[in-house]
């Protein structure tokens, strides 16, 4: 009897876990369809155009204009995905049980989210819209040679600066589990700086793990959440795939 209930239970929480997975996938996929929605009537109704005219009647300086024109798309965007991002980021995962936030903890995620890509991209935008004033046909080389530049600049900090911000970071401590992953990355000759945990529980329930940085700034990061309620074994597949990304260099090839 114990058994049929165990299974049955088991069969539930795979049901429920399909029918969360499925809902994530339909909001991503609304997401994509706004933003080419979005893309189009900016496009094909003229709007485009006439906030082009606006920002250009409103200052005479070409970059003012250009970071007025960013800036009320930003807003467009903020009020169009706003609701789509409260469901899918608070209101769906408190429904299923994964989310440890309060209403304000999710806000304050988000704003800093937005505060720290406003930091990082803004400088580069405003660089691209230079090369595509002063270049001219050729603007796309120096584009893309920045962006690449900037990717892999950004892969190697994001470990030390960026995720920080949202994460405290400690070096898991001496035992069993940190003997294992080190020897892993041994057998494929990957060479880290260390194996972190960073307090992912603040935000989540899930269980999550990375594989982060490049050069002297690679590393593993293990959620508290994995380390805390798997086993060794269930820690080392999970950790597996990790290493997987770096065996198979995915890391460079989403640069490329």
């Amino acid at each position: 009897m114990d058994k049929i209930e165990n299974i049955e239970g088991k069969e539930k929480e795979s049901d429920k876990a399909k029918e969360y997975n499925r809902k994530k996938i339909i909001l991503s996929l609304i997401e994509l369809g706004l933003i080419l929605a979005l893309i189009l009537v900016l496009i094909f109704s003229g709007l485009s155009v006439k906030l082009r005219d606006y920002v250009v009647s409103a200052n005479n300086n070409p970059y003012l204009q250009f970071l007025l024109f960013i800036l009320i798309l930003g807003l467009i965007e903020i009020i169009i995905f706003a609701p789509l991002n409260f469901y899918g980021e608070y209101i769906l995962e408190h429904r299923y049980s994964l989310s440890n936030q309060t209403f304000f903890g999710w806000a304050w995620e988000s704003l800093k989210t937005l505060l720290v890509s406003i930091v990082l991209f803004l400088p580069l935008l405003i660089l691209l819209y230079y090369f595509l004033r002063n270049l001219g046909d050729f603007w796309w080389i120096a584009v893309g040679a920045i962006l690449f530049i900037f990717t892999v600049v950004l892969s190697n900090i994001a470990p030390l600066v960026i995720f920080p911000l949202f994460y405290k970071f400690i070096p898991i401590e001496e035992g069993e589990m940190k003997k294992v992953l080190t020897e892993m990355c041994e057998k494929i000759d990957l060479k880290i700086t260390g194996v972190y945990s960073f307090n992912i529980s603040k935000n989540t329930k899930k269980a999550n793990a990375g594989f982060t940085g490049l050069g002297k700034t690679k590393r593993v990061i293990l959620g508290d959440n994995l380390i805390d309620n798997f086993t060794v074994d269930e820690v080392k597949s999970v950790f597996a795939h990790e290493l997987g990304h770096y065996h198979f260099s995915h890391m460079w090839k989403l640069i490329l």
